[in-house]
This record gives C-alpha cells, structure tokens and sequence, in this order.
C-alpha cells in the first residue's frame, strides 16, 4: 500500500497534466468540424455501440455472433477505432455529442501518450523540459488537430510514441515486457503504421547489444541473438492476438486478408498537391514529399532545431572518429571546443539513438519506391513524438550552455523564470491559427499564403467547412441540392459539439455536374474547399463566375466557399 501511494505521489504532476491536456483537447476541439471520413468511422462504430448500450437500456441490439454487422468492411483498416469510439459513445453521446463522444477515445490517447512521454522525460530534462517537450507538440497546429479527430493517424501516433518510451524498459523487468506487448497489440490493431514498431524495437536492441560489444571489446556478443530473437517472438505473438481480436481475417481467411493487404498497398488515388504539381494514382509524390512537407508545414520550432542537432552530431560523430583512428589532431581542433563546451544530448546517448531510429523510420519508410505519400504529414505522425523529443533535447543544451556562459551567477529560479516564455513562444503557432490549424505553413514558405502560391493544399481534411452552415442555413431549404467539392462531410444534427447543422432534408452529395440538375426544380448549392488538388475546369469556371455567398478565409485566403448554381452556369458548365 504504502509502494503505491510513493507512485502516485510521485507522478501526481503527471497525473494532473495528463487531465489538463484532455480536457484541453476537449474543449479546442469543438473548433474542428467533421473532416471527410468522420461519417464512415462513425458509422462503422456505431453496432459497438447499440451492444454496449443495451446492458442498460434494454434496447434490442445485434448479437456479436453476427460478426459482419461489426465488421462491415473487413478489408480496410483495423479495428481499435471503431471499438474505442462505439464504447465511448454508449457511455457520454448525451454529453458530448455524436461524434464529440467518438473522438474522446482519441483524444484520451493523445493526452495520455503526453503525459507518458511528460513523466519519462522529466527524469531526464527536470520537469520544465518535461514541460517543454508537452507544450512543443501542442504548439503545432497540425500535430493538434489530428490529436482530436476521429480518426485513425492521430491514434497511432500517440500509440507508437508511448510504444517507443516502454521500449526502454527492454531487458530490465518482466513488467516492461508487459507493456510492450499491450502497445504492440493496440498499435496492431489501429493503423498498419504499427508495424514499423516491429522496426524500432530490432533497431533497439541491435543498438543496445552494440554497445555491449563495444564496451566488451569483442566483435559479437551471443546475447544479441537471443534479444532479436525474443523481440520476434514478442511481435508474433502481439500479432497473433491482434489478428485474434480482428476476427474477419480468420472468419473469411485468406479473402479478407488479400483485400486487407490489396487496399492497403494499393491506396494511393488520393490526389496530392505538391509545390504546384498534382501527384496521384500512376503518378505518386516524389522520395522526397515527406521530408519537404514537413520543411515547410511544421513550426520553425520543430524544423530548424532538428537539423542543428543533426548537423552537430555528424560533425561530433566525425571527430570522434578521427580521434579513435590517430588521423590528425590538429585537423579541426578549433572547431571541435566550442562544441565540446555544449552538451551533445541532455539524454543517454543510447536513448538519444532510439528516437533518432523512432523518428527517422516512418519518414524513411515513406519515401520508398510504390509506398503512399498523401495528405500532409497525416501518414507521418508517428514520427512526431520522437521529433518533438529529439527538439526538445536540441533546445534545452542549447540553454544548458548559456546558462553555463552568461546566466551562471543567478539563482536557479531566476534562470527557469528566463526560460519560461519559451513554452509561450512554442504555442503561438497553434494559439494564432486556431481553429484553420491545417492551413499552417512555416515562415520558410511565407505562411498559409506563400503554401497557396507556391502550390499546396490548404484545408485538405475539410474540418473548417462547417462556418459554412450558419449562412446556408439562412438560404437553404429542405429539398435544395448541396453539392461538395474538397470537404464532404456535412453537420446534419446540432449537439453538443456546437455546430450549425445543414438545413434539415437538403441532399448533400459529391459534387458532379449532371445533365439532370437541369431539370431540377429546387436551388442547387456548392461548397468548394481549398483541396486544389481536385479542381478541374468546371471548379474554376464555378469561382470564376458564381457569386460567393459566403466564405471562410483564414489569413487572407479563401478555404471553403458557398455559391448558388443557376441554369445557364450549368449548361455552360456542361458544354
């Protein structure tokens, strides 16, 4: 008893912080409207729902022995989503909404996976560093609202961050092993991004074995085979009850998993805009969209300090090896003090080197040949946890130093009341774009109006579409066609989440101009979005031509526009 009051004592900052952050994504998040698969997942949610529901309320619900109404397509992505966001909608829809209810489970994850990473790192960095790193990853705007959506991405990369963190806990008590083995099989069951764990951890413990050689000064340690061997083991078991608990490839095997294997390595239709050319199905993102994206879509905060710690440690790395070979003392003595002067890493070097693997494998995996590139950094977000350490890290030894130069005379609680408008300064990207978070680009490109002009996507998800609907609502009417164009998915009920709904009967539907809208005797509205990667001729005559009822900008730049289609424009649209 006593043991367990020692821990909660110990991490009731942790325990504090984690509950500060979750009720902060709670309450931001209401800014995000739905983005275009909010719909599918939460239908997709719903049977996990009604079963859970029906223990209290007596209603009829399906029977899970009717697998196929749980898992009506077997073939896309796993399933963890579709269970957390069923149960959590059973148990607060009337608090939060329909689909704010669904993205408490994602949004419970991400604030957790913070004040995992809170908790280990101020061990390492003191709890203001701890603090540091929380508020780096809060700081970015796109990091945020994929940390809210209802949505796969945001939840493996909180799954694969808090994964790497218990992987350094390998070889030091069973209890790790069971932690490990948990986030294995919840990483498994999300996103097929949960097996690039499968990576880190044999990247980890070849690097843990190498410095057992190294320190042994033999050339192969015997207990490196025994390690990768009980990594493999783990995994396969990890994937073993992940498939298990994902009964259609089983139930329909071997035809659900060819078709879970064939979407997934075959889902690359989505058309991207990249530096003014569009990429797509035939034609994918060059190797290097996810290394320039994120140059250009991530705060200065995360980019710059990234590629100084790199460049110090291949220029230290380098030194250390001229000096381990007896090359020329002399060569580069005078570059090498200062930089000896400066911590490398306020982390051990072998911690150092997990992150680094952590965060550079994702980014490596995604710019290989026939690999989907799209969307952003969407597809790259379990690099971020160990992007933001790694930051974080850069940072602190940049302080570290001076400190130690300029501000060694004054009291410690002087010098940490010095450093504390940088937490400030690392959320002003998210505090100023908020609640257009996906229209964030970096000063290195000229903000959210040098992306557009240098040819990028602006609000590609659509989650800023629903400031739409208060000025629809006032010219709509039950029966009016809405067609959708670069964001397609509409509020149809108000809840809790505070958003205007569409107007009640409108037939909302992708957008396509059909020789029968001529005949249709109700109005006819589109809204166009700032995905320009699905413009074509039609879309442009459309800006060209209708007048825009209403708009929502942000920074000067159209994302979501309302216009009104006559007759004529749409027999012009059809010539």
């Amino acid at each position: 008893m006593f043991n367990w009051i020692r821990l909660f004592l110990l991490h009731f900052d942790t325990l504090i912080l984690g509950g500060g952050i979750f009720w902060l994504l709670i309450t931001i998040g209401t800014g995000f409207g739905p983005y275009w698969d909010s719909w599918l997942f939460y239908n997709r949610a719903m049977p996990w729902s009604y079963w859970l529901a029906s223990w209290w309320n007596g209603q009829p619900a399906p029977s899970l022995l009717n697998w196929q109404i749980f898992f009506p397509d077997a073939s896309r992505h796993p399933p963890l989503m579709e269970f957390g966001g069923g149960f959590c909608h059973a148990l607060f829809k009337n608090s939060f909404g329909e689909l704010g209810s669904c993205r408490l489970f994602v949004e419970f994850f991400t604030s957790l996976s913070l004040a995992v990473m809170y908790g280990f790192l101020k061990t390492r960095l003191g709890r203001i560093g701890g603090l540091f790193v929380v508020c780096l990853f809060l700081g970015s705007p796109r990091f945020l609202v994929h940390g809210v959506r209802f949505g796969i991405d945001g939840l493996i990369a909180a799954l694969y961050g808090m994964a790497v963190i218990a992987f350094l806990g390998w070889g030091r008590r069973a209890g790790n092993l069971m932690w490990i083995f948990i986030l294995l099989v919840l990483s498994f069951l999300t996103k097929i991004q949960g097996f690039y764990l499968v990576v880190v951890l044999i990247f980890w413990i070849l690097l843990l074995n190498l410095e057992r050689t190294r320190k042994g000064q033999i050339f192969f340690n015997p207990q490196a085979g025994t390690d990768l061997a009980s990594g493999l083991l783990l995994a396969g078991l990890a994937a073993g009850l992940a498939i298990f608990l994902w009964p259609p490839l089983w139930l329909n095997f071997p035809e659900a998993f060819n078709q879970f294997i064939h979407f997934t390595t075959h889902h690359v239709k989505i058309a991207v805009l990249y530096f003014g050319t569009v990429y797509g199905e035939g034609n994918p993102p060059p190797w290097h969209y996810p290394w320039g994206f994120c140059l250009v879509a991530l705060p200065l905060w995360l980019t710059l300090p990234i590629l100084i710690k790199a460049v110090r440690r291949l220029v230290l790395a380098g030194l250390s090896f001229r000096q381990s070979y007896a090359f020329d003392s002399q060569a580069g003595a005078g570059f090498q003090a200062p930089l000896r002067r400066m911590p490398s890493s306020m982390l051990p070097a072998q911690e150092e080197g997990l992150f680094w693997g952590a965060m550079l494998i994702p980014l490596v995996i995604s710019s290989m040949p026939d690999v989907p590139r799209f969307d952003g950094i969407r597809l790259l977000l379990p690099a971020m946890i160990p992007w933001v350490v790694l930051v974080a890290d850069e940072i602190l030894c940049w302080w570290r130093w001076i400190e130690l130069r300029l501000l060694k005379p004054f009291h410690a609680s002087i010098r940490m009341a010095l450093f504390s408008p940088m937490l400030l300064l690392v959320l002003l990207p998210s505090i100023r774009i908020y609640p257009y978070n996906l229209c964030y680009y970096s000063p290195l490109i000229g903000g959210t109006s040098g992306a557009q002009r240098a040819g990028f996507d602006l609000d590609y998800l659509g989650v800023s579409m629903h400031l739409l609907n208060p000025a629809l609502s006032r010219v709509a009417h039950a029966g009016d066609i809405l067609l959708l164009l670069g964001g397609n998915s509409p509020v149809y009920h108000a809840g809790p989440e505070g958003w205007t709904p569409v107007p009640e009967g409108i037939r909302a539907m992708r957008f396509f101009i059909d020789p029968n809208l001529l005949s249709e005797k109700n109005n006819i509205f589109v809204i166009i979005g700032s995905r320009y990667s699905d413009f074509n001729q039609q879309v442009e005559a459309i800006l060209r031509e209708a007048p825009i009822i209403q708009a929502v900008t942000c920074k000067g730049e159209r994302l979501f526009s309302l216009h009104r289609l006559d007759k004529a424009l749409i027999r012009r649209l059809l010539d």
